[in-house]
């Protein structure tokens, strides 16, 4: 008897095929990020006992300013070398903000900064499967549906030098505030400092270019498999539920602007938190689901700066080990960013994500955030192994 999950894996590569063909890139707020989330909530709503369509503002450029910014005050800076020593001291406060608005919106995805930047308006899709009988627990399955901005710095000729890329700059941002601030307070600049910020100057200029910010990826596995997977698995389980959900209500979500610095579950949690607070819940968020050979489950999120549920990491892992499944655990330190399993977390409720996706940090070839993030690049196992792992986890449960 064949099974029915890699038909539906197959169903799945097809639909995100279709949809980032006619889409293509779905950057938070865009009108392709528009559409899919119309599409999917349709779908949600076609088998679901109930599902909205959650819209709020976003300000997504917030996430990835800073990579401009920083390296446009570093030449200012250089600059103020030759200029009156009262600006070196408002120069380097500037660079200080710039390091700071880096931490809170990239190292702990906070969203303190997002008002000085212009928002545009997404959508969160989601729908509620009631079980058979009487609500005892609740499961969240989720994916995001918007996809990230390109980032250069992962598919051009220098990408295995990733690391030096990223903090080196930061090393001539900080070197460039003690200057400034040495000047600020009666210090002379010497040659030799001065030569040494003329020498940042390529690993600066680097940074500025390493996110394009106006171009989007088309996001397949990254992460459009798993909503679509998502709901349609939650489809399998409104067709089969007395046998699969005798007491459980199912959440189907699909998070916008994830890529916008995990603002879409943030909005969804702030909105619903009252839904999950009356019964048990567990959130099983997927992401990047591209091989099953490097199926993950994260233990800490958001830089290593968030824990997500230690005991059921090891439910799950245990899970995929009777299905058949090494699901390795990991936890992510900085910059590796972060998941929406977070915000989940943050609001109180028990969460994991799994990933599908090498975890190092420098890799022979890139296909996350880049242009290689086509449908073709998913290997169909991961997306069974995902929808096999949630029906084994109810079934054991």
């Amino acid at each position: 008897m064949p099974d029915p999950f890699d038909a539906m894996a197959d169903e799945c590569r097809k639909t995100v095929d279709r949809m980032v063909r006619e889409g293509g890139s779905r950057m938070a707020g865009s009108e392709a990020d528009k559409k899919a989330a119309r599409e999917l909530f349709a779908e949600m709503g076609s088998f679901c006992d109930r599902s909205g369509l959650d819209r709020f503002a976003v300000h997504p450029d917030v996430f990835f300013a800073y990579t401009k910014l920083l390296p446009l005050l570093y030449l200012f800076g250089i600059a103020c070398l030759f200029a009156s020593p009262l600006v070196s001291f408002p120069m380097a406060l500037l660079l200080v903000l710039g390091v700071t608005m880096m931490l809170s919106v990239f190292g702990f995805y906070r969203h303190k900064f997002d008002r000085f930047f212009p928002s545009v308006e997404c959508g969160n899709a989601w729908g509620v499967i009631e079980p058979s009988g009487l609500a005892k627990r609740q499961l969240i399955i989720s994916g995001h549906h918007d996809s990230a901005c390109v980032a250069r710095i992962l598919q051009g000729p220098l990408h295995n030098l990733i690391g030096p890329l990223l903090f080196l700059p930061y090393a001539f941002f900080a070197a460039e505030i003690v200057i400034l601030l040495a000047r600020a307070f009666g210090s002379a600049t010497s040659p030799v400092a001065f030569w040494a910020l003329i020498a940042g100057l390529p690993a600066v200029i680097n940074y500025f270019f390493a996110f394009d910010l106006r171009t989007g990826v088309p996001g397949a596995g990254d992460n459009l498999v798993s909503s679509v997977m998502a709901i349609r698995l939650g489809r399998y389980l409104a067709e089969h539920r007395p046998e699969l959900l005798p007491d459980t209500r199912v959440y189907i979500v699909s998070f916008d602007a994830e890529e916008a610095g995990l603002r879409g579950s943030a909005e969804f949690f702030r909105a619903h938190g009252e839904e999950f607070r009356g019964l048990p819940t567990v959130h099983l968020n997927f992401d990047s689901l591209y091989s099953p050979r490097q199926f993950h489950c994260i233990l800490k999120d958001i830089n290593g700066s968030v824990a997500l549920d230690p005991k059921l990491a090891k439910a799950i892992m245990e899970t995929g080990r009777e299905i058949g499944l090494d699901i390795k655990p990991f936890s992510m330190s900085f910059p590796y960013g972060g998941t929406d399993a977070a915000e989940s977390a943050r609001a109180g409720i028990s969460s994991v994500s799994i990933v599908g996706m090498p975890t190092d940090i420098v890799q022979k070839e890139y296909v996350y955030h880049t242009m290689r993030d086509l449908a073709s690049a998913i290997e169909p196992g991961v997306v069974s192994g995902s929808m096999r792992l949630v029906h084994h986890y109810l079934e054991s449960r």
